[in-house]
């Protein structure tokens, strides 16, 4: 049985740009380490039915990343950057609310919609 679907009150579609890592076989020595600053990252498994697909995230410099597994298990390892906080607000504030005839980021224009 699933479990009952959650109706969100607005959906907002951006298109993003992800920079993508391909680590050969065999280099995934330093994969705990963040690919911006170096150091040590957090890596957590949302789903235990899917270990091959990871979520790291980095104290320091407070990025995100997914990595995934290539095509063939032992293969390579996609390790794709995730868009910042604030890259992710100032799009939200450009497309919803200047596209909705809002003057300023942050204040819905008269078109504004909750569907």
């Amino acid at each position: 049985m699933n479990p009952p679907r959650v109706d969100v009150p607005a959906v907002l579609r951006i298109p993003i740009e992800l920079q993508i890592r391909i680590v050969g076989p065999g280099v995934s020595e330093n994969l705990g380490n963040c690919p911006d600053c170096g150091q040590r990252m957090s890596l957590h498994q949302p789903d235990e039915n899917i270990p091959s697909r990871l979520l790291a995230t980095c104290e320091v410099c407070e990025r995100w990343y997914l990595i995934l597994e290539g095509e063939h298990p032992g293969g390579e390892l996609l390790i794709a950057e995730l868009p910042a906080e604030a890259a992710i607000r100032k799009e939200v504030a450009l497309r919803w609310f200047r596209g909705r005839g809002g003057d300023e980021p942050g204040k819905p224009g008269p078109h504004h919609s909750t569907v």
